[in-house]
């Protein structure tokens, strides 16, 4: 079997690279892969210059060049207006396969930013849509965008995964929790105000001085300008108890979920399902979050950890301050999902489902 993998790799180092360098490592012992390599270089979306246009010509010859020997064609789809319109061309290049092509869906905005915005753009989608072989979605949030177009059979839930080097040991759970002397809060994502991280800051900041010198809040994650990195740092500058670590990687983040009791993610974006929300459970981290796109199917309120009604400071203040008053209720979160974490979103059960599926005979 020979399968075309059209998928962004890492670097950048984001949820879907993540995932598309599992299921990649995994097919090449398996399979004979070619690989069209879709990274780019910015966090931005669109056509942002000259030279990814070029990129972007460039992946379109190279999927002409290995369509006709695939036997799966395998395409992680964008969420971006001119994302979408590349995956047309690709959709449009390999017209005479679509009976052997699975699309694969890491966000949670396909349907409000392509398919209700632009009407023209959700008919030719619909056409492509209504004759490929399958979608995978990350759960059942996600299904009714494809309802539609497809019969049930061929729509595929597989959840999102953490990676195993971040599943700590349990003993290890406890001793975080046990004679605390703070409570550790991480926030650890792409630093831009729609994924909530000054509205934490400033949820900091309203809290009593008795409750901020109970607490530590560390944040991590790339900054799409130097500017709003200074001006953060300049934020936090007299702020004892809050730290920037950057962007952070292997040893340094697993160290960092590891030591977290709860993570926090305020986010006003459609979500998917956020890895680092899963790799926050297996690290034993009760979860601050805003019932988002996706996440309430990874996410249930009072089990996982703290819904916020909105992404306001003030909000997010009292999930705080109940975290700090109830740190009983927060260890047995966290302990609730760590076991979760170990029986429903290992990468092992990721990679099984989708090998399954992809690598089918009787196809």
């Amino acid at each position: 079997m020979r399968i075309l993998f059209i998928a962004p790799l890492p670097p950048p180092i984001n949820g879907q690279s993540i995932a598309a360098q599992l299921l990649f490592d995994n097919l090449i012992k398996r399979v004979d892969v070619d690989i069209v390599n879709m990274s780019k270089t910015s966090h931005k979306d669109g056509l942002t210059s000259f030279t990814r246009v070029l990129e972007v010509f460039r992946f379109l010859m190279n999927v002409n060049k290995y369509k006709n020997t695939a036997d799966v064609i395998y395409l992680h789809i964008s969420e971006s207006l001119f994302g979408n319109l590349k995956d047309l061309l690709i959709y449009f290049l390999c017209r005479n396969k679509l009976n052997k092509f699975y699309i694969h869906l890491h966000g949670g905005s396909f349907g409000n930013q392509i398919l209700k915005k632009y009407t023209f753009l959700a008919r030719v989608n619909a056409y492509f849509l209504k004759r490929i072989n399958g979608v995978i979605v990350l759960g059942p949030s996600h299904r009714f965008y494809f309802d539609k177009y497809l019969h049930s059979s061929k729509i595929h839930s597989i959840p999102n995964f953490y990676l195993p080097e971040f599943l700590i040991e349990d003993e290890k759970i406890s001793k975080k929790f046990d004679s605390l002397k703070k409570i550790n809060f991480l926030f650890l994502s792409n630093m831009i105000p729609k994924k909530g991280y000054l509205n934490l800051l400033n949820a900091f900041i309203l809290l009593d001085k008795n409750l901020k010198e109970r607490i530590q809040i560390d944040f991590a994650g790339h900054f799409n300008s130097a500017i709003e990195e200074n001006i953060f740092r300049e934020k936090i500058k007299e702020l004892s108890n809050v730290s920037y670590h950057g962007v952070v990687s292997g040893v340094a983040k697993i160290k960092l979920l590891a030591n977290a009791n709860v993570f926090v993610l305020p986010t006003s974006y459609s979500e998917g399902q956020p890895i680092s929300i899963l790799e926050a459970y297996a690290s034993g981290c009760a979860v601050i979050v805003t019932m988002s796109g996706g996440i309430p199917d990874i996410f249930k309120p009072g089990i996982n950890g703290f819904a916020l009604a909105n992404d306001t400071p003030n909000e997010i203040a009292k999930s705080l301050k109940y975290c700090i008053d109830k740190t009983d209720e927060v260890k047995a979160m966290a302990l609730t999902n760590h076991s979760i974490s170990k029986t429903f979103y290992s990468a092992d059960l990721h990679v099984k489902m989708l090998l399954d599926l992809l690598l089918k005979k009787d196809r």
